[in-house]
């Protein structure tokens, strides 16, 4: 074998060695994404539940803005306010949380934007909303797309409330 041979086999050695280093690289990226975009997803999805089940147990819708909910719930034999709103950490970060009989609980942090709460019919008139939707965005990695989750919600018993 002459040096020159031995040159060409190390050259496409080492090329075949940076494309396999480099799929690893990027194998281990994607995998980091997937774990954060499914963590991401779960707490969405913890939210909306928790969201949902506040809602369709309100009696009567207090005020509503796009950051915030505020509502009587139905809480055992007797009702319960309780508060959804985006709010500012003292990182500058913006979370979901809900207070509720002096008790807090965080859902959702590093939230894309503060505008989270919809409301059916397009009002912010609190003896007019019907329905709300909540609309959660947050990015878990920089470079990689934001992971959204959208509900809705029927306030099935303010209805009965209200007449």
């Amino acid at each position: 074998m002459t040096i020159l041979e031995v040159m060409v086999a190390s050259a496409v050695l080492l090329v075949a060695l940076a494309t396999f280093f480099s799929t690893l690289a990027r194998l281990g990226q994607t995998e980091s994404y997937a774990l954060a975009h499914q963590r991401s997803l779960d707490d969405l999805r913890l939210a909306a539940d928790s969201f949902s089940r506040d809602t369709r147990q309100a009696a009567r819708v207090i005020s509503g803005t796009t950051s915030r909910l505020e509502f009587d719930q139905y809480v055992g034999p007797g009702l319960a306010r309780t508060v959804w709103e985006v709010f500012t950490d003292a990182n500058g970060t913006r979370n979901l949380r809900r207070t509720r009989g002096g008790g807090t609980a965080v859902f959702v942090v590093a939230l894309t934007d503060q505008t989270v709460f919809e409301y059916r019919p397009s009002s912010t008139t609190p003896d007019e909303i019907r329905r709300v939707q909540l609309f959660m965005s947050t990015k878990p990695l920089k470079d990689y797309p934001a992971v959204n989750l959208t509900t809705e919600v029927t306030l099935r018993n303010v209805a009965f409330a209200n007449l």
